[in-house]
This record gives C-alpha cells, sequence and structure tokens, in this order.
C-alpha cells in the first residue's frame, strides 16, 4: 500500500487487479483472498483446503491396488467379496485381492503320469507324458 497524494488515503500500488476464479482483490490487503464459497472449515473429511484454488481438494495418494476415488477422496479396493467370490476365490481385505483359498484335500499323490495340482486341488496330467504309439516322451 502507498498514500495517493491527492486523496490523502491509502491505495494499493497496482490498483484493482484480475485474480482469477473463486478469487476476489481485497483493497485492505492489496492481495488476491478467497471469495465466499468453501473455507478451510467446511471441507468434508479426508479433503484439504487449497488456499490458491479456493476449494477443497483431494490430495491423497493411494497404493497401487487399491486406486482413489476422487469423490470420496478415499483409497478403494478393485476388489470386492463378491466379485472374488464368483471367481470362486476370497477376498482378503489386506491386499484388496481375491486368493485361492488353501485346498481341503488330504491326500496328494497321484497316479503316475499325473502331478497335483495346487491351482484346481486336484490330479492333472503331467506336462511329460508318454506316447506308447510314438514311443517316446512328448512334452507339451
Amino acid at each position: 500500500m502507498e498514500l495517493d497524494p491527492e486523496t490523502c488515503q491509502c491505495v494499493c500500488r497496482h490498483g484493482d487487479r484480475p485474480c482469477g476464479p473463486n478469487r476476489r482483490f481485497d483493497r485492505n490487503s492489496c492481495q488476491c483472498v478467497c471469495n465466499g464459497g468453501p473455507s478451510a472449515h467446511s471441507c468434508p473429511p479426508h479433503f484439504s483446503f487449497d488456499t490458491d484454488t479456493c476449494q477443497c481438494t483431494c490430495l491423497k495418494s493411494c497404493p497401487r491396488h487399491q486406486p482413489l476415488n476422487r469423490a470420496k477422496c478415499q483409497c478403494e479396493c478393485n476388489e470386492s467379496p463378491n466379485k472374488c467370490f464368483l471367481r470362486g476365490r476370497r477376498f482378503h481385505q489386506g491386499s484388496c485381492s481375491c486368493v485361492r483359498p488353501p485346498c481341503e484335500v488330504r491326500r496328494r499323490r497321484c497316479e503316475p503320469g499325473f502331478s497335483f495340482s495346487e491351482e484346481v486341488c486336484r490330479s492333472m496330467v503331467s506336462e511329460e507324458v508318454y506316447i506308447s504309439d510314438l514311443g517316446g516322451w512328448l512334452w507339451r
């Protein structure tokens, strides 16, 4: 501020200047200030008041497996108990992922040419199979 010799009043050195959206020029402080609207005290939970934009904004960062829901400003899982159930898996809250339940099969021995699969919890044809007609091993 400086003194205007013609009016003997304090005035802003550069006069009124444009301040951008949500802001107005305050002649008392000679600065752009927030123009009403939200304040630091009126932001919803998890939001912060940004004094540059005069708006409540979400500044939260989330882990890769929990994308940010900007409307709620919360990290949310990609998976859900229902989505996992539909795929025959269980929902693991800690990792926000679907996990395969452990096999309940007690006996994990298989006939020759078969091996036990933890993925489907049963014996499956081994990767190598002896083909008697060809007289040798076939790798799959």
